[in-house]
């Protein structure tokens, strides 16, 4: 009613840990606002539907405690006009878990396009040649964690519905058959092995050297450069440069480097293409926010993406205590009315844990990360602890 009046927009913040059905809230809230506005054209509700099918098969995965856990964080505001017809939707998104895309814990997979995209090549062999699709354990990137498929979901068909709601929302062929040629040399890329020279640089195997040829043919790059790229960094010294060999381990993570670059630079570019697609025009004034965040995680290796994800948790866990529990008790108090005190957890010690200067954990990393060869070490893990 605050919106259809022109007062205040709205929002609505769905958090949770992860498994609690955030992502489901998020779809149930759009088909809803959808549904009940008058005059929504059927077009621009597919529009923004479609979109979170998109955003869902690139930025979504399976992991211990949920299915479809989503490993990224999303603002959608719905747009309405004057006379309360929805005009369209913008969509920012957060933090996208890079880390995923080249480390799976057992039972756990990467994200879900990727399993889609090996799946509809099954099932079209145009498909699978045109895009050099291969089976699901000859990837590194796929074959970790020991788990290809999820109950109940046939990946074949979602592929189906993801290339559908890609046409919704107006993306060329020529730009979807992009898309896809980069998401099979992200899992090609993640086949390097790398050959140990000496311990002082790393070479190409002979099956790297195919691997390359593919990659370069889908993505349209010189073989040489990318050659050069893979095995060699450049310092810049007084307008000089110079090529320094990558050792085998330093070549491993510059091609991981490369994959979650690919990858993130691509879903960034989905969320441009949502956005001109479902774009509002002038009515962007008045709307109401929908905030889907990735849920709490603990895994058995925790990154430091993950490590934000559940800082960002907390921090709202916090905000919604203190406007819910503890200002709503105090207008009660204030007011003089009767009420059932509720308690609950305050985490205010775990947030300034992890924030709270001078011995914070995020301050502890700053200072790691300033000395030369800082790393995960052992005095640093006892520093936190105590």
């Amino acid at each position: 009613n605050n919106v259809d009046d022109g007062r205040t927009n709205q929002s609505c913040i769905i958090s949770g840990e992860s498994g609690a059905g955030k992502t489901e809230n998020t779809k149930f809230i759009l088909q809803y606002l959808c549904s009940v506005t008058n005059h929504t054209s059927f077009w621009v509700e597919q529009q923004i539907l479609e979109a979170n099918t998109v955003l869902e098969a690139f930025g979504n995965a399976k992991t211990v405690r949920n299915d479809n856990s989503s490993r990224f964080g999303k603002f959608v505001q719905v747009c309405f006009d004057d006379s309360s017809q929805i005009k369209g939707c913008i969509v920012q998104d957060y933090l996208l878990e890079q880390s995923r895309l080249t480390f799976q814990s057992t039972n756990e997979r990467n994200y879900h396009v990727f399993y889609q995209l090996v799946a509809g090549a099954e099932a079209s062999p145009e498909i699978k040649e045109k895009f050099s699709i291969g089976p699901l354990e000859s990837y590194a990137y796929l074959n970790q964690s020991g788990c290809y498929t999820l109950d109940g979901v046939n990946d074949s068909v979602m592929f189906d519905r993801l290339r559908l709601a890609l046409n919704v929302l107006n993306v060329a062929e020529q730009m979807v058959d992009g898309i896809f040629a980069i998401l099979s040399s992200v899992l090609w890329l993640g086949n390097l092995k790398f050959a140990d020279v000496e311990g002082e640089k790393s070479e190409l195997t002979e099956n790297d050297v195919d691997i390359v040829g593919l990659v370069c043919e889908m993505l349209g790059l010189e073989v040489e450069s990318f050659i050069e790229a893979l095995l060699y960094r450049q310092i810049q010294v007084r307008g000089t440069v110079t090529s320094i060999p990558f050792k085998h381990q330093e070549a491993c993570e510059n091609r991981h480097a490369m994959a979650k670059c690919l990858y993130s630079r691509t879903f960034a570019w989905l969320v441009d293409a949502v956005n001109k697609c479902t774009n509002p025009g002038q009515h962007q004034m008045r709307f109401i926010g929908i905030l889907d965040i990735f849920g709490f995680e603990n895994f058995q290796v925790n990154s430091f993406e993950q490590l934000c994800i559940n800082y960002t948790n907390e921090k709202l866990h916090r905000f919604f205590n203190h406007y819910v529990f503890a200002l709503e008790q105090e207008t009660y108090r204030q007011e003089d009315i009767a009420f059932e005190h509720i308690t609950f957890t305050d985490n205010t010690q775990c947030v300034e844990l992890i924030e709270k200067p001078p011995t914070c954990v995020l301050k502890m990393l700053d200072e790691e990360c300033r000395f030369p060869g800082g790393t995960e070490n052992p005095t640093l893990a006892n520093n936190i602890r105590s």
